[in-house]
Order: structure tokens, then sequence, then C-alpha cells
């Protein structure tokens, strides 16, 4: 027993040394590398269904149904199979076409088991033909109006003409953009192609979808032998030329804000089956955007809206009205104001409600400056009576107060406000920086449009030019700006995106070749000259 219960414990021992991993070392940073392939790769006349990988180390698989890009595509899925160190890829059902050359593109979906270090962009390749084709084009894929980068963008490739087989028929060949917007389509007979771009929302391979992005070459691209091709191409909605409501939202009691699919610009309704005798609702359209609102009475109702233009576009939405039942579920009347701490010199001092007012008294608005009372002339800024404007020319280092009396405001609820007390100063001059903006452009027959923006990429002030010119801006608050140019066509004063069907790019956009960083009491001078660009 002694004996048994010795050599047992040793070989515990041995066994469980055996589990230890090596201590030290450096950390293991290689991805899995490739060390044979059945078929071999770069196989030509290939008639198989499958082919088979392996690998040096064990591995494991990342989203490898999403990330594996065929190209050209194949009619259905391949079927992917993992065990230990080999890969098998299989398409059983598949038909492959005569003297084309096949790639798989994994991506980023393979990498090794223990350290995850990832096996970037391995394509495994082969052809059905005499010869592995090798023509290969590059590029970037950007937003037409910010020029950030998209990615997971489907870059097409048709080997036929037609301008219909974006929107029926799935490419020849293709890749797909990474996070940097960069693609790689690789082996590409040689030959005439159309080329086409998509943010492939369902994941067919084929334009359908009004909301997906696109960009597209108006010629056909002629790829031969012994040539290098970049093309980068602007992405960018077409603009739907059907209105309809995108959204309807109605959580708060009696608001209900109706969002479009795009901006409008005239814009009216009617009420259908509503009593006439009941009192009128409040509402706001906001031209040139996508967004109405209506304030409704308190009292439960039920009727139709129906949304118009006076011409093409009607919809209707079925509107109830629950009533209120006690002051607790009334929406509370409150008062905000445009400033916190300084006001901007120039600016104007807005007093905004949060529902429509049905009174309201002027005469107990008031505004004192370092402790003087002065005389002001409040008013409502449009027919929804949201706004209350004080227009002032408000001195830099001065103290102000506002005061506006008990009960100076009545909403369409009846519930009137409190005292509102607002104490504020204002901006000193200084405080403010200026860019002089010298601008040599090209003369064309159509004019430009100057936008300036901040670091959200928000457009803060507009300038329509015709010719190169010279653009102050003063009383800026400290930031980064940056410029871009429009060529608009078709002067309508705005940027228009491209239309597939018409054949029509987007306007082109320029932008100034860095953020300008202004500081306070900073008066900069800078030259863009387009001309040479």
């Amino acid at each position: 027993m002694r004996k048994l219960a010795i050599i047992f414990l040793s070989f515990f021992i041995l066994s469980c040394a055996k589990k230890v991993p090596p201590q030290g070392g450096d950390k293991d940073t290689d991805p899995p590398v490739l060390v044979n392939s059945t078929p071999e790769m770069f196989s030509i006349h290939f008639k198989g269904r499958e082919f088979t990988l392996e690998f040096d180390e064990l591995f494991t698989l990342d989203n490898v149904y999403s990330q594996l890009v065929v190209s050209p595509l194949l009619l259905s899925k391949p079927k992917v199979k993992a065990n230990r160190n080999q890969l098998t890829v299989s398409f059983e059902e598949e038909n492959l076409r005569e003297n084309t050359t096949y790639t798989f593109n994994f991506a980023d979906a393979i990498k090794d088991h223990n350290e995850g270090n990832i096996l970037k962009n391995f394509s495994y390749v082969f052809s059905t033909g005499d010869f592995i084709d090798s023509l290969k084009l590059t590029g970037r894929i950007i937003d037409a109006l910010t020029e950030e980068p998209i990615e997971n963008v489907a870059v097409m490739l048709y080997d036929s003409y037609e301008d219909s087989l974006p929107l029926t028929t799935p490419p020849s060949y293709f890749g797909k953009t990474d996070e940097d917007g960069k693609y790689t389509i690789a082996y590409v007979k040689e030959g005439q192609y159309k080329f086409f771009a998509l943010e492939d929302q369902n994941q067919n391979y084929i334009y359908d979808q009004p909301s997906e992005r696109i960009g597209f070459m108006y010629e056909l691209i002629d790829l031969v032998p012994d040539s290098f091709y970049v093309y980068n191409i602007p992405l960018f909605q077409e603009e739907n030329r059907v209105q309809y409501v995108s959204k309807v939202i109605a959580k708060p009691y009696g608001f209900i804000t109706i969002i479009m699919n795009k901006p409008f610009g005239k814009m009216e309704f009617k009420i259908h089956d509503r009593d006439e005798d009941k009192e009128e609702f409040k509402y706001k359209l906001w031209p040139g955007k996508d967004t109405l609102q209506f304030w409704f009475p308190d009292y439960e109702e039920e009727f139709i809206l129906e949304i118009t233009d006076g011409f093409e576009f009607s919809d209707s939405i079925d509107v109830k009205i629950e009533p209120v039942f006690s002051l607790e579920e009334m929406p509370e009347f409150s008062i905000t104001a445009n400033v916190i701490g300084k006001m901007d010199l120039g600016a104007n001092l807005d007093i905004e409600m949060k529902h429509p007012l049905e009174l309201w008294n002027p005469s107990v608005i008031k505004l004192w400056e370092d402790s003087v009372e002065v005389v002001i002339e409040p008013y409502l800024i449009d027919s929804t009576k949201l706004i209350v404007r004080v227009d002032y020319e408000w001195k830099e280092n001065s103290k102000y107060n506002l005061i506006v009396g008990l009960g100076a405001f009545t909403d369409m609820y009846d519930q009137k406000n409190d005292v509102y007390d607002l104490k504020f100063g204002a901006q000193e001059e200084s405080y403010y920086g200026v860019i002089n903006l010298d601008i040599n452009l090209f003369q064309k027959e159509w004019p430009y449009i100057l936008e300036m923006f901040n670091k959200d990429k928000k457009t803060l002030k507009t300038h329509q030019i015709y010719q190169s010119t010279r653009i102050e801006f003063p009383q800026l608050l400290p930031g980064d700006y940056g410029f871009r140019i429009i060529e608009d066509f078709n002067e309508n004063g705005r940027w228009d995106p491209g239309n597939y069907e018409l054949g029509m790019l987007p306007e082109p956009i320029y932008y100034f070749k860095e953020m300008v960083n202004v500081r306070s009491n900073w008066e900069l001078d800078q030259t863009w000259n387009l001309d040479t660009e």
C-alpha cells in the first residue's frame, strides 16, 4: 500500500507540473500563419466545391459570416467550419463561373486562440481558368458633405453597362471599406466596368432603400494591365422627392411633435371630425425645416389631422387627447432665457415659454443696467407666442437684471408665471476674435456658397459669393472654426446631393486646409487659394 501511494503521488506531481506554462519571455504578438492549403493558394483550373486552410497554431473565428467577402459574389453564403488549426470553406451548391478568379477575403475574422492576434485581410484566391487575374483598384469612400470616412460600404463593379444594374442585380466584383473608408478590390479581370458604392443596409447588394447612401462614377472605368487605379468617391443620400410623416411624438400632455422625412416649404393642415365650437389649438410650423408642433386645449376629444402642402403631399394622423383631471397632471409652466452668465454683445435676449401664451403684459417686464432701470420694448417674435424678445445694446462690463413680474404671462392652460429674476453681465469686446478670409476663386457661371462651421460641423455663418473676395468674420467666440465652399450649380443657396437616375453627382465641396483657432483679442488673416487646388 505504501509503495502504491508513493507512485501515485509522484505521478500526480509530474502531471500537474506539465500543466504550468513557462514563466517569462516575450508576449506572443504574431497572428496565425498559413502553412498549407488544399488546393494550393492561387490554384488554376479549380473545379472543387471546397478548400481547406491549415495554420501554424490554434485559432478562433470572429463574426466570420459577416466579415467574409467573396468576390465575385456567390449565389448563397458558403459554409465555414473550424477544427483546431484547420479551416474549411464549402460551397457545394454553387456553379462557379468559367475563366474567373475568386477571392475569399476574411477581413479580421481569423485570430490566434491565446492572445487574439488578428490575421488582417487574409485572402484565399483561386481561378477556374488558365490564369489568375491580377488587376486591382483601391480608394476611399467619404461622406460627400462632411468628408468623414465611412465604414462597411460595399464598393461594387459590374461587367455590364445598363444603368439599372445597381437597382436590380448583384455586382460582378465587390469589396468593403474599413474604418478609414479604404477599400481594395483585387484579382479583377481586364475590361470595362460600371462603378457603384452602396451603404447596403439590408445586405442584398442592391440599391433598393431610399435611406441607403450611394456613390457612383458617371463614366465606365477601363481596367488594363500594368496600371494602378485609385478612385476616391463621395457617398450621399438621394433627396427623397416624396414627402411623408416620418415620426409622431406625443409624450407630454397636449403637445404633439410631427417630424417629416425631409424639410418642407409651404405646409398647411386641415381638421376633420372636430366640433367647430371647440377652442382652437395652437401650432407652429418651421418653414425650411422638418418639424411641426401642436398644442391642444384641456378637454377630451378625438379627430383627424390632415397635413398637406396644397399640391402633391397629403398625410393624415388620428389624434386622441385625454383630459387632465388634476393640477398635478397639468404641464408645468416654465420660463427660460438664452443667457447664462454673460450676454454676447449684439445678441438678442429671448424669453422662451414651454407652452404658447394666451395673454401677456409687457409692462411688468423690467430691465436694470448697473442698478438703473432702462426702457425696453419686449415683443413676440411669431404667432405661436412662445418667445418674447428684448432688443438692447448691451454695454461691456455692465451688470444687468431682468425681472418678469408675477402673472406677466398666462399660457393656453390658464397657468401664470411666478416672478422670474435673471441676473447677468455683458461680454467684453476683448473676449472676441476676428478672422479675415481672403478667397481666390475660379470664375464660373454659378455662385459659390461659403459656410463657416464649428468643431461639431454645425454651420454658423453663410455667404454667397461670385468672385474672389475678402470676408471678415468679427466677434467670434474663442474656439476652432472651419470653412467649406460649395459650388451652387442650381443657385438655390444650399448644397444638393446627387441623383443616380438623372446621372447627377453631388455638388462639389471644398474644405479649408485646417480648422482655424481663434483666441480672445486676436485678429487672424487667412488666405484660401481655391483657384490653385
